[in-house]
C-alpha cells in the first residue's frame, strides 16, 4: 500500500516475503534517506540511520559490521560479563542510586 502524506512518500509492506523483496533485494532503490536540516543540527549526521546511501556509507557499514557482526561481538562478552556484574553488586548494596550506579 502506498500514502503520500505531507508529500511525504509511505509504503507499507504486508508480507515478510514483499519486506525481504522489497528492502533487501531492492536496496539501492529504497535504502535512500530523507535529507532533513535537524539531523545536522542535532549533529547525528554520522549515524547510519541518517545518512544517504551512497559508496561512503556502504563502505562505513560494511567496516562498523566487522567489528559488530554476531561472531565479532563473543570477543566481548567476558568484558559484558564482569561489567554486568559489577553493576549488580553495586545495585544489591546501594538499590536507591539506581540512577548514579547506571552512569
Amino acid at each position: 500500500m502506498h500514502l503520500r502524506f505531507f508529500g511525504v512518500h509511505i509504503v507499507v509492506l504486508g508480507s515478510p516475503e514483499v519486506i525481504f523483496e522489497y528492502l533487501d533485494k531492492r536496496s539501492v532503490n529504497t535504502s535512500d534517506r530523507e535529507h532533513t536540516p535537524l539531523i545536522e543540527l542535532t549533529g547525528a549526521e554520522l549515524n547510519f540511520a541518517f545518512m544517504p546511501y551512497s559508496q561512503w556509507w556502504r563502505r562505513h557499514r560494511r567496516a562498523f559490521w566487522q567489528y559488530f557482526n554476531p561472531g565479532a561481538i563473543g570477543q566481548y562478552q567476558s568484558v559484558q560479563r564482569t561489567t554486568v556484574r559489577k553493576f549488580l553488586l553495586k545495585l544489591l548494596r546501594d538499590p536507591d542510586n539506581l540512577v548514579e550506579h547506571v552512569r
